[in-house]
């Protein structure tokens, strides 16, 4: 939103709770400088508003309006999906012959089966870092 957009913004919030002792000009520096305002578009910052207004009581602070934006408004970039790992950044050791590698270690289970460990190495994909 441009430097007007905010001073709006902020104008509708005051307006919105009258209760409310607010500092305007404290208000409008203070989103100005917020990177999540600056980038949010004006549709974003009108279904914003009409969020705050059903879900707040009395005026909120920067960072129940983040938590808004980022819970309601804010889509999140889709993310390529490993094949390998689903994006866990972990996946199985498999040795020459494509077999899972595992391990055990002569303990049993309470049924009296043996406890098998699987060997994971980190992806190749390193989504996870």
């Amino acid at each position: 939103m441009q430097h007007d957009n905010i001073v709006e913004f902020v104008d509708r919030i005051d307006g919105a709770f009258p209760a409310s002792k607010l500092f305007v000009r404290n208000m409008v520096k203070a989103f100005a400088n917020e990177k999540f305002i600056q980038d949010m578009t004006v549709e974003e910052g009108r279904l914003l508003y009409e969020l705050m207004i059903r879900r707040c009581e009395r005026a909120p602070s920067l960072g129940d309006l983040k938590q808004l934006y980022i819970n309601n408004i804010w889509k999140r970039p889709m993310r390529a999906v490993c094949e390998h790992c689903d994006n866990t950044g972990w996946t199985y050791d498999y040795d020459a012959d494509g077999v899972r590698k595992t391990r055990t270690n002569g303990l049993h289970d309470k049924d009296g089966n043996e406890l098998r460990y699987d060997y994971v190495i980190r992806c190749r994909c390193e989504s996870v870092k």
